[in-house]
């Protein structure tokens, strides 16, 4: 028996596997970006102040910079 998805197309069992591999996967991606934003950060942080102003940033606006904060 063939199932079809919302789009019309046939639903397949590579289709799921897809799916499945794909929504395990992404809590390890969000894992990895958030390890990278926070070395990012530390590394800004272990800057002196001048450093960061050469840089063109304050020391309270590393977050937004990192973490792409408003």
């Amino acid at each position: 028996m063939s199932m079809m998805t919302a789009e019309g197309r046939p639903h397949t069992d590579s289709n799921a596997v897809a799916r499945l591999l794909h929504a395990v996967a992404a809590p390890f991606r969000m894992i990895g970006e958030a390890r990278d934003r926070m070395l990012a950060f530390e590394a800004l942080d272990r800057k002196t102040d001048a450093e960061l102003a050469r840089m063109g940033l304050r020391r309270e606006e590393i977050a937004r910079r990192v973490f792409g904060l408003r």
